[in-house]
C-alpha cells in the first residue's frame, strides 16, 4: 500500500507542477552510509537498504515527462523513496512557490489524501517544501526541491505518524547536478 502511494505522489508532483504553469525520529531503520548515488549522478541520498529503480514516462499537458525514482522497502509498513523529474525548458519555473504548491496539491489529489502540515523553505539554497499527508491509513512525509528545471523529491511512508527517520533521510539528500 505504501509503495502505491509514494509512486503516485511522484507522478502527481510532476503533473501538478506542469498543470500549475501558465505556458529526527529514532527507529531501527535509520538511513545508512555510504550514500546511494543515482546512475545519472543527479543526486545522492542515504537509503536504509538498497533501493529498486523505477521509471515512468507520462504525457502531461502535451509534454512527455520521465519520472525516475528509487524505492526502498524496509518493512510491510515502511518505505523510502527518492526521485527526480527533468523538465524541458518550455516548462515555466520562474515562480517556484507556484510550482511547489502544485507539487503539494498534486500529491494530495493523486493519493486522495489529507494534507496534515507543510512548510516552505530552502534546501541546499533551492526553494523547497516539506509536507505530511495522510491517505488510506498511511502517512507520507515529503520534501520537494526545485533546482531550476529539475524537481527532486524524497519521501518516507509509514503507518506511523509521523514516519520515522524522515528528517535524517531528507537531510541526507544531496543535489549533484541539474
Amino acid at each position: 500500500m505504501v509503495a502505491a502511494l509514494v509512486v503516485l505522489g511522484v507522478a502527481a508532483t510532476a503533473a501538478a507542477v506542469l498543470v500549475s504553469q501558465p505556458a529526527s525520529h529514532a527507529s531501527s531503520s535509520t538511513p545508512s552510509t555510504p550514500l546511494f548515488t543515482d546512475p545519472g549522478s543527479h543526486f545522492s541520498v542515504a537509503f536504509p537498504v538498497t533501493p529498486i529503480s523505477q521509471s515512468e514516462t507520462l504525457p502531461v499537458n502535451g509534454t512527455d515527462l520521465t519520472i525516475t525514482e528509487y524505492v526502498a522497502t524496509v518493512s510491510s509498513t515502511d518505505q523510502y523513496e527518492a526521485g527526480y523529474v527533468l523538465y524541458p525548458d518550455s516548462v515555466n519555473t520562474s515562480n517556484p512557490s507556484v510550482n511547489l504548491a502544485g507539487a503539494v496539491q498534486g500529491a494530495v489529489t493523486s493519493t486522495g489524501g489529507i494534507l496534515l502540515s507543510q512548510s516552505q523553505g530552502t534546501y541546499q539554497g533551492f526553494p523547497s517544501v516539506d509536507f505530511l499527508l495522510s491517505a488510506a491509513g498511511q502517512y507520507i512525509d515529503y520534501r520537494v526541491v526545485l533546482d531550476g528545471h529539475s524537481l527532486y523529491q524524497v519521501a518516507v511512508g509509514s503507518t506511523v505518524n509521523p514516519p520515522a527517520n524522515f528528517t535524517s533521510f531528507a537531510s541526507s539528500l544531496k543535489i549533484l547536478a541539474p
